[in-house]
């Protein structure tokens, strides 16, 4: 991993030319978590879920920082957000955490999704 001022140099070249790359925006929210900046890395969540509600990687990475940081409640909130209109089906780390499980069909999707927050670990 790059040194600390590196990394934000980089992250700040890379959303001047992709302003609206939500994988883009999960990372930089990620580092801004590792570095105790909440309010600008929920800003980040919140910006890339509104480019790309059905990823997957990208709500549980939210809920898993609403765990730590924001409240239970805010959790269970941001669990119902997301099966609003349909699970989560996208995203690299969701959808091989599902295959690799082999539970594409569970019988509780939001019970399988928060197994797959649980699993994650912090960006710290």
């Amino acid at each position: 991993m790059e040194p600390r001022p590196l990394r934000k140099g980089k992250a700040t070249a890379a959303l001047h030319q992709a302003p609206q790359d939500p994988t883009l925006l999960l990372t930089i929210a990620k580092l801004f978590w590792a570095e105790r900046r909440l309010p600008q890395a929920r800003d980040h969540f919140e910006r890339a879920i509104k480019l790309d509600p059905t990823d997957g990687d990208l709500w549980a990475f939210y809920i898993k920082f609403a765990q730590a940081y924001l409240g239970p409640s805010d959790a269970d909130l941001l669990l119902e957000l997301a099966f609003r209109r349909e699970p989560p089906r996208g995203g690299q780390l969701w959808t091989a955490w599902r295959k690799a499980e082999r539970l594409r069909f569970y019988a509780d999707p939001k019970g399988l999704f928060l197994a797959f927050v649980e699993s994650l670990s912090d960006p710290a």
